[in-house]
Formats: C-alpha cells, structure tokens, sequence
C-alpha cells in the first residue's frame, strides 16, 4: 500500500484488485437499468457462519491448483444478477443470506438502497470458492440509511449477499447486484485508494466506463515538481463523460474540451484525476475515452536530421535559393530528446516529422508525416527511409577537392523540406521550425555524374 499527502488529505494507493466502497453515492435513477425482481421474503436466517468466512483484500482472475469439489449451497434461495429486488420484514438484530451465479468473469456492483430513517442495513460480499471454502470480498457498513455499495472484479462462481440489520423496523429497501463484463484493463480503480498510479511519463490511457456506476481514477505523481498535463479525448463525441480534478480536498470539473496544465505546488506531489459519466445520459460500455496525464514536454535536446554520412554534399555556392540545409540519397537519420519542464527526459512523449517532397509545393495536404514516442530515456531514435529518387527537380555542377584532386560533377536532385513539432502544453508545440523559419529545406539526391578529376 503506497500512502501520500496532499493538500493535507493523506490519500492510500494501492497498485492490488483491492475492495473498497465507491466515494461517490449510487446516482440516481441507477437502478432503471436494472431488472425489478418480485419482493423476497425475510427469513431472518443466516446459514453461514463468522467462522466460515475468511477475508480477502485482492480479487484476482487467474486460480491454480485450486480443488474442485461438489459444493453444497449455505444460502438456499439463489436470485438473479443485474435485478434490483425489494424486501421487507427486516428486524433489528436480524439477517439474511442470498445467493447468485456469475457466469463469466465480470466486475460486481452489490447495493443496498432506498433503506428508511428506521433502518441501517450492512452488506458483505462472499464468494463460495470450489474448493468449498467461503472469502470475503468486500464489505460496506455506512452509517444510518446511506447507501451501500461494494466493488470488485470477479471470476465465474457463486457468490452471497450477507445482510445484517443493525437497525430495522420492518420496512422495505432494495438490494441486488449488477455486473458487467466490458472492463479495461486499469479495473479496479473506481476510488481514490484503488487509482491507477500511472509511471514517470507522459500517459496515454485508453478506458472506458463499464455501467453508470463506474468511475475511474488516476494519479500521478510529479516526482521533481515538474508540470503536469491533463487533457482528455472522447473519440466519438458521446458526451458521456465527464473528467474531474482532486483540488484542496474538492472535486473540480475539468471541460474535456480544454484540460489543463498544472504547475505543483512542490517536488513530489500527486495529481488525482478521476472520469465519472454524464448522469444525464445513458451509459454505453463501448464507448472508450483517451486521458493524457503525466510529464508536460517543455524542451528538447540533442535533435538531429542528417542524411548517409558519405553524402558528396551540393554546395551553397551551386544551389543556394534554396540551400539544401539536409541532404541525403535514401535515408535520414531522426535523433530527438525529450524534456519535462525540470530537464529531465519524458518517456511517452510525442514528436512529429512534416516531409514535403516539393519544396516548391509545401501545402497541408501533400505532407508525409512520420509520428514517434520517445522511449524509456525520453529519446526518439528512427531512420527515415527516403527510397530511391528518380526525377529531380533541381541540377547543379559544383567543384569538390579532395585527394589531391579537382572533381568536377553533375548532380540532379529534388528540392524539399522538413519541420518537426513536439506537442507541448494544451494547444502549442515546440521542435524545428516556426514562424519566421517554417521549415528546413531538404535535398534527396536523384544521380551524380563525375565530369572530370583533375590532379592539383
């Protein structure tokens, strides 16, 4: 368990499939999209015991070497999944034991709602393992009539409701489960304890919200103080979603349209961010959201685009309007650092090569671009490859001496351009290339004929 202070909160992550209640209310209106099960009659009967129960703190998919035996239901009654059920008769002191199937793994919503002023109900979650033996999963206790709500991500297998009734005057609440099994792969993340902890980088995450209940939440820690970029994408304009900033112990809304750069206050501190639907839409499962959150690109260093390194370079003095700053016949050697606001490298981060053939015809449709994420060390190494140039649109004769030598030659090659943009902020972009200079002009040399070599 991995523990921090912020804004003088102190906040517990936890990087296991760990069980806890939500930190958000069950919105309402929730439970239309459930099934209404007929009333289930209090039995005020508990047929598993304290004993039997062993508790668990990690859900986890994956069972080895487990034994397989015939189990024997403890709770007779077997209810629905994804059916909100109404009962009534519950009395002070009492409880009762349901029992459901899931039959694939899924994440779990188990609820208690809509209980009276009279009644505080306490839900456990247990799980009847095949070999027999009872876990418990979670457990949500809140005080009075507040709702309650466990969640967790589960595997095929029977599972109980345990209500215990630490107040009750008789009067009806509901209870169900609902399940879902279309979760990303950050699940279980749906409270600050459970948050993805996202690494020293610039993230890209690709998640969705699985029920309207789910709600997913990130943090980030900006080791040396660093800024921190927050901008999100809803790829299919749904408006489902919503994201929102932890500031000073408070949830702020974020627009989706805009995100935000966030400066830390000091070295160390985490950035908790977490996406929650629209409530005022329906849920779709398969509608999937981008949240970038992590070390801002601030700067670069060590950028190189350079050509074969035995070019036989056109001079200035043969072609200088306009001077082919790079030259090369096939390849072009790309080399980038990435920076965060502090000099320190951004694995993650993103740089874009603009390739125009024509130098003469530099318009925003005819571009190559050649996108590339800097690796662990923040660096973009590629080899560009060219191919083969084979009509020039430019020709020169130019002297080169070497050797002893006066070689006199004949090149063809075609005149083109380069510019590289590294996104950085909200809106902006540093890298090579700008306003008063918005690109580097490129050579790709097409043939080169020796005319003559004359000793010195």
């Amino acid at each position: 368990m991995k523990k921090f202070t912020m804004t003088g909160i102190v906040l517990a992550l936890s990087p296991m499939l760990s069980v806890a209640s939500s930190d958000l209310p069950l919105p309402s209106g929730f439970s239309d999209s459930l099934e209404r099960g007929n009333t289930v009659i209090h039995s005020n009967r508990q047929l598993i015991t304290k004993s039997e129960m062993r508790a668990s703190s990690a859900t986890v998919f994956a069972e080895t070497n487990q034994q397989t035996t015939a189990i024997t239901l403890r709770c007779p009654t077997t209810l629905n999944i994804n059916t909100s059920y109404p009962l009534g008769g519950a009395q002070t002191g009492g409880s009762d034991c349901f029992h459901f199937k899931l039959d694939n793994p899924s994440k779990l919503y188990a609820f208690v709602t809509e209980q009276n002023a009279q009644t505080n109900v306490n839900l456990t979650l247990i799980r009847h393992k095949p070999d027999d033996t009872l876990t418990v999963i979670g457990a949500s206790s809140n005080e009075g009539g507040l709702d309650e709500l466990i969640t967790t991500v589960s595997q095929a297998g029977d599972y109980y409701w345990l209500l215990d009734y630490v107040q009750a005057d008789g009067g009806e609440f509901n209870f169900g489960v609902m399940t879902s099994e279309s979760i990303d792969s950050n699940e279980l993340n749906d409270t600050i304890a459970e948050s993805t902890i996202l690494p020293d980088q610039l993230n890209k995450v690709v998640g969705n919200l699985d029920s309207i209940l789910d709600v997913d939440h990130y943090a980030f820690e900006a080791k040396r103080g660093q800024e921190v970029l927050l901008k999100f994408l809803d790829p299919g304009n749904t408006g489902e979603f919503v994201l929102e900033h932890l500031e000073a112990g408070a949830w702020v809304e974020v627009p989706l349209a805009k995100g935000k750069l966030i400066t830390p206050a000091q070295a160390g501190e985490y950035q908790i961010v977490r996406v929650r639907p629209n409530y005022s839409l329906p849920n779709n499962p398969a509608s999937a959201y981008q949240l970038t959150l992590g070390s801002n690109v601030a700067s670069f260093s060590q950028h190189s685009i350079e050509g074969e390194s035995n070019v036989l370079r056109v001079p200035y003095a043969a072609q200088s309007s306009p001077y082919m700053t790079t030259q090369a016949y096939q390849k072009l050697k790309w080399n980038v650092t990435l920076q965060d606001s502090k000099g320190h490298p951004v694995p993650g981060g993103q740089a874009l090569l603009f390739l125009w053939r024509d130098y003469y015809n530099r318009t925003t449709s005819n571009f190559e671009l050649t996108p590339a994420v800097a690796d662990a060390q923040g660096k973009i190494s590629q080899v560009i490859d060219l191919g083969r140039c084979v009509s020039g649109n430019g020709e020169a004769l130019h002297t080169e001496y070497s050797g002893g030598y006066t070689n006199e030659w004949y090149s063809q090659y075609q005149i083109g351009a380069w510019r590289v943009e590294i996104p950085s902020g909200l809106e902006g972009s540093i890298g090579i290339g700008g306003n008063r200079h918005p690109i580097v002009t490129l050579g790709h040399i097409c043939d080169q004929d020796l005319l003559s070599s004359t000793r010195q």
